[in-house]
């Protein structure tokens, strides 16, 4: 569920953008998996915005 509240607000938009663009350079063999993205976006994204 938080997960899916802050990807409905508009302020952390470029932050998931940001990290969407991490995945794809991180994992470059997957970039263009979308399901695979998606996934790795859902379960990483709250660590990785912890560092920012």
């Amino acid at each position: 569920t938080h997960l899916y509240v802050l990807e409905n607000t508009e302020e952390v938009l470029p932050y998931i953008e940001e990290h969407m663009i991490h995945i794809k350079t991180t994992y470059r063999k997957f970039r263009k998996r979308t399901k695979w993205l998606q996934d790795k976006h859902n379960s990483t994204f709250i660590q990785w915005l912890c560092f920012k």
